[in-house]
């Protein structure tokens, strides 16, 4: 289970331990992408954004045509689902 812990109230009633037992029954675990990932936004234009994404598995740079925070936010969660997943970046 993914969450920003900004966007955790409204996804699960204000409560992490909710959200973190849910995964737990799922077989999985809760990840906070917030305060596991880091985003460095190197460009910013009308064009889409650079993206650096850094978290548990490494490094990635990505290419974005949207812009807005909330999309490079949407971003490191794809990076954190592709790492939950063993898949290579």
């Amino acid at each position: 289970l993914m969450v920003h812990r900004n966007a955790a109230a409204s996804a699960v009633g204000g409560n992490m331990i909710i959200a973190a037992e849910h995964a737990r029954r799922a077989g999985g675990r809760l990840v906070d992408v917030a305060s596991e990932y880091r985003v460095t936004v190197r460009e910013r234009s009308l064009r889409g954004q650079l993206l650096l994404i850094e978290g548990p598995g490494g490094r990635t740079e990505a290419r974005l045509p949207l812009v807005g925070r909330h999309q490079a936010e949407n971003a490191a969660t794809a990076v954190a689902v592709a790492d939950a997943l063993g898949l290579q970046r």
